[in-house]
């Protein structure tokens, strides 16, 4: 099932709704990936899933999302039996890995650009900025292109906001072979001049 902006806000209100049910501490989750997109109106494809980026202690401090609790596991296996989403519709792929995004160093002042939104008593969901988008999508359309490629179109970024998430994506990824794509992307997108000042 793809998951347009209705899914999402029953799929979110009701997952905050089992973990009221079960009892479990209310969570507050941070979202980056297309489900942010979406909530955020930066993009208007559908999505497969929503990507925790981290969860947000009560100082506002962002915190590994790593493993993932199990009242949060249980509450979105229900709400997937329930909507008919895939079994995975709720995850931590993003930084599951020590090469993750928040294992590797997120953009500076990302809190900042977050707008939150509470689903019910035990849920807050931070969906994260437009220009840290761009910082992501830019990496992932380097690893891998494909949707992440069209985000990141859609996404309409300036001269300066591809400088700013290029310099941020070599900094966690020092490899000669991946500046070299990301210099050939910068070039796809008509900022080869970019290049040369990274």
């Amino acid at each position: 099932m793809n998951i347009g902006p209705n899914e999402l806000d029953k799929a979110l209100r009701l997952l905050g709704g089992h973990l009221r049910l079960q009892e479990a501490p209310p969570m507050s989750l941070v979202v980056c990936g297309g489900a942010a997109l979406l909530a955020r109106g930066f993009q208007t494809r559908t999505t497969q899933d929503v990507d925790i980026l981290a969860f947000m202690d009560e100082e506002r401090n962002l915190v590994t999302p790593v493993p993932l609790p199990d009242d949060l596991i249980e509450a979105a296996d229900r709400a997937a039996k329930t909507l008919g989403l895939p079994e995975n519709w709720l995850n931590n792929e993003p930084s599951a890995r020590e090469s993750g995004l928040f294992q590797r160093g997120l953009p500076e002042g990302i809190t900042q650009r977050m707008v939150c939104r509470e689903y019910g008593s035990h849920l807050r969901v931070f969906f994260v900025g437009r220009l840290d988008q761009i910082h992501f999508k830019l990496l992932a359309a380097a690893n891998v292109g494909g949707r992440h490629l069209d985000d990141l179109l859609a996404l309409a970024p300036t001269a300066d906001e591809l400088e700013q998430a290029a310099r941020w994506a070599i900094a966690r990824k020092p490899d000669p072979a991946f500046a070299q794509t990301l210099t050939g992307l910068l070039g796809y997108l008509g900022y080869g001049n970019l290049a040369e000042r990274l």
